[in-house]
């Protein structure tokens, strides 16, 4: 009996519905056709995304079609199922093969299929084989039929398939409870080096949008194991876990109370067009050391599993996201980057509401969170950031305490001439500096008309053909030293290096392809600046045909608003990497993100456009997905990242370079964080709602949790050969000639 298309009978405990947007400018275009996504982010309905995913992912291969025709290639979205790359447009087809192959012996429907090549994890590529036998299909009762998957993934490990040690086993099984009602269950492991994962679920669907069970996580020395009931109204969650107060907490949620946080966002043209940016970039694939990497290649470099070390002239392969289409080609890696800092004059007053981070002029002191506040024209603290080898640890100050004149000028100011801080969103770090020192070096203390110069990045993109740019350096100017046998850093505005200039002269060929020194930065004598051990940098260049004058403040008040800086080194974040096509010998270029200003009507917030769906830059903590209790540090296996704020539907951001050229955004994918309640009426409420299912979510044994017994070994052979061409492409079959 066939059993067609899982996904229709998605397995929904929380699932939300789409918001319709109240759309502002513009009315027509992508602006109105791409629709948001809404879902909740509780740590239930997160096993439960995992379990569609892969539900979603199996069902676009459209295998009741191809029952008893033999093997056959798919093509499925990854991004469809969300599963896809996290930095990508969910709209955009993220494409993998599958090879699959259908039977109907006697009503029972058996799938078997193949996914090699799949990189998951922190990179790793693996073979992932599967079985699916289905017997009966979807009741009234049973809205999902009756149907076991069972799957496993084998490594590859230098090139060669280790079917020894499988990284991760799993399985997902509907069938009917002996109340005639549907009984669900997943459960999967995964060993990936001296991580170890474990996840379990087991619930009864008693009726539409009610229901309970248990579900368990661990993750290393961590574990959880809760008890689950849920209706219309309430959720409820049992959970034992031994940091909480004596070992358990019972947590109810009124479904309708939820705070919003969204995660992607659309930019739009005013005639409702989309904001197109190749920021972003694409995946790429090569072999290293008789190993396929699979990687990807953006505006900010090349990540690869591993970190391995890309030699210029490897041979690579592009892919095309929406096509699956491959382009042979060679990574032309350059030994360093060499990018262009944009000022932009900005008041305090304009950054009222603006969280900025104050560094503290002993190193050893916590960075200070703070607001500017207008009215009263001062700081205040709302947080501290205290950092060390393990990470940062936020520590929120509430209510928040105001910074006095005295402590700005010993805690953070001490001998220097401005105060050091850093603006969220803004692209290098948005690190500037808060001058509060006349020329007289007596203290002036900030008011919302100080001015801060506010400097942007952006990646100097090499060129196809020759072209020289000579700079003069002012500032941090490292020089071969040929007698010593290593660089010397040279400070020729103050140390009289570059006598009778204030400066020294550097030279680029910005030509990528260039047989001698391509992209390579020049020092005076001609030596090309890098490294392949220490981390060279040189600041404060401009062209020579600048002129800087007498006064060097001018490098960094605003007066020059474009400047250069070099860095080189050991790692794919100081060295520059592109792709070249061997058809053409074309190079794939990459537009620096988009820097944007919003104003909410409390002041100026900065953020990046990198490319669609993606602006970075808006800060954010780290809650308890069970509780949403605030983190000191990010990082835990069961917490979300919550933003502090949302960009609305429908707001006008404007480049932060020229405010004349503006945009309109679209929230895209919102997740709905429900609230706990606390100790009241409401909550007493809710629990009584659900006590009678969330007693037998511990008595009743259909719920009982599997474990890796009941996996069965798909044992499916080896994979079968199908050529290149797909029968179904993103769940559509195509045209057989």
């Amino acid at each position: 009996m066939k059993i067609k298309r899982l996904n229709i009978h998605y397995l929904a405990l929380l699932m939300g519905a789409s918001v319709s947007a109240s759309y502002a400018v513009p009315t027509s275009g992508d602006y109105v056709n791409d629709l948001p996504q809404t879902y909740t982010n509780n740590f239930t309905q997160e096993t439960m995304d995992q379990i569609n995913g892969i539900l979603c992912v199996f069902t676009q291969t459209n295998y009741p079609e191809f029952t008893n025709q033999g093997a056959y290639l798919s093509k499925v979205d990854m991004n469809a199922c969300n599963m896809g790359d996290e930095r990508s447009d969910n709209s955009v087809p993220i494409l993998s093969d599958i090879v699959g192959e259908s039977t109907n012996i006697n009503g029972v429907q058996t799938v078997t299929f193949w996914i090699d090549g799949l990189q998951v994890g922190d990179g790793d590529t693996v073979l992932i084989e599967g079985k699916l036998v289905a017997t009966e299909t979807p009741t009234t009762l049973n809205p999902y039929g009756v149907f076991s998957l069972n799957y496993v993934s084998y490594p590859y490990v230098s090139g060669v398939l280790n079917r020894t040690t499988p990284q991760f086993r799993g399985f997902i099984s509907a069938s009917q409870a002996t109340n005639g009602r549907a009984l669900v269950k997943y459960f999967e492991t995964e060993s990936n080096g001296n991580n170890s994962r474990n996840v379990a679920l087991a619930f009864i669907q008693t009726a539409e949008n009610t229901g309970y069970g248990q579900i368990s996580s661990v993750f290393n020395q961590s574990s959880m194991l809760a008890k689950i009931a849920f209706n219309s109204s309430h959720l409820e969650n049992l959970v034992t876990r031994a940091d909480l107060t004596n070992g358990q907490a019972e947590i109810c949620y009124d479904r309708n109370n939820y705070t919003t946080s969204v995660y992607r966002y659309g930019l739009y043209n005013a005639d409702g067009s989309r904001v197109n940016r190749d920021s972003g970039g694409f995946p790429v694939e090569m072999t290293i050391n008789n190993e396929t990497k699979r990687g990807w290649l953006s505006f900010y470099g090349l990540w690869l599993p591993g970190n391995p070390t890309v030699a210029d002239g490897t041979a690579a392969t592009k892919k095309d996201m929406q096509t699956g289409a491959s382009t042979a080609g060679t990574i032309e890696v350059g030994p360093g980057r060499l990018e262009l800092q944009t000022a932009r004059s900005i008041t305090l007053g304009q950054l009222a509401g603006t969280r900025l981070r104050l560094h503290a002029f002993n190193q050893n002191q916590a960075t200070a969170i703070v607001l500017w506040n207008s009215t009263n024209q001062q700081f205040d603290k709302v947080g501290e950031d205290s950092c060390t080898q393990n990470g940062c640890s936020f520590t929120p100050v509430t209510p928040a305490v105001a910074i006095s004149n005295s402590e700005l000028q010993t805690s953070y100011l001490g001998q220097h001439y401005s105060l050091n801080v850093s603006i969220d969103g803004v692209g290098g770090g948005g690190f500037t500096n808060i001058p509060m020192r006349d020329q007289n070096n007596q203290v002036v203390l900030p008011t919302n008309s100080t001015q801060l110069v506010v400097w942007t990045n952006a990646l100097v993109a090499p060129t196809a053909a020759d072209d020289i740019l000579t700079l003069h350096c002012y500032n941090n100017c490292p020089v071969w030293n040929n007698g010593l046998g290593q660089w010397e850093t040279k400070y020729p505005a103050w140390d009289s290096s570059g006598s009778p200039n204030l400066y020294l002269t550097y030279t680029i060929n910005k030509n990528i392809l260039a047989t001698n020194n391509a992209y390579t930065l020049l020092d005076p004598n001609n030596v090309p600046v890098t490294s392949t051990t220490d981390n060279l940098w040189v600041g404060e260049m401009v062209p020579n045909t600048v002129n800087v004058g007498t006064n060097i403040d001018n490098l960094y008040n605003g007066t020059i608003t474009q400047k250069y800086t070099w860095q080189s080194g050991p790692q794919p974040w100081n060295k520059f990497y592109t792709f070249k096509a061997t058809s053409d010998n074309s190079i794939s270029s990459f537009e620096p993100p988009i820097s944007l200003t919003y104003n909410d009507g409390q002041g100026s917030r900065f953020i990046e456009y990198e490319s669609f769906g993606q602006l970075n830059g808006i800060p954010g903590k780290c809650y308890s997905r069970l509780d949403n209790t605030l983190q000191p540090q990010c990082g835990g296996n069961d917490q979300i990242w919550v933003p502090d704020y949302n960009v609305p539907t429908g707001a006008e951001l404007t480049q932060t370079a020229n405010a004349n050229v503006s945009y309109f955004v679209k929230q895209l994918g919102i997740a709905q964080n429900l609230l706990p309640l606390a100790v009241g009426a409401a909550r007493d409420a809710c629990i009584s709602d659900l006590q009678t299912l969330i007693t037998q979510a511990g008595t009743d044994s259909n719920v009982t949790l599997p474990t890796l017994s009941d996996w069965v070994d798909p044992n499916i052979g080896t994979m079968p050969s199908v050529g290149d061409i797909p029968k179904v492409i993103a769940g559509v079959t195509q045209p057989q000639t």
